[in-house]
């Protein structure tokens, strides 16, 4: 596993532990600040999704099926952010 450091997202935050690597995102081990819940953190660049049109529409996809589908073996969407610099996702984890 390989550290980054840590950052918040909307009312959750990461420690920077990096839980996987794709070819547009990073994902990051986090929890809910209040309730500390874990979950996983789902960063894409813009950069990447400007470079590659494709890359936005499969995450939108991605975003609407995740956030209806309701299945033990599915990850949970529970919250999505779209920030200036990246677009990330909270789900859960995989404990």
């Amino acid at each position: 596993m390989q550290h980054t450091r840590g950052f918040r997202v909307g009312e959750y935050q990461s420690d920077g532990t990096e839980l996987g690597r794709g070819a547009t995102a990073i994902v990051y081990r986090g929890a809910h600040v209040s309730s500390r819940e874990p979950v996983a953190i789902k960063v894409i660049s813009l950069d990447i999704m400007h470079r590659q049109p494709k890359v936005f529409e499969s995450l939108r996809k991605e975003i609407s099926i995740l956030s209806r589908a309701n299945h033990p073996n599915i990850v949970r969407l529970y919250h999505y952010v779209r920030r200036w610099r990246e677009r990330e996702t909270a789900g859960e984890s995989g404990r």
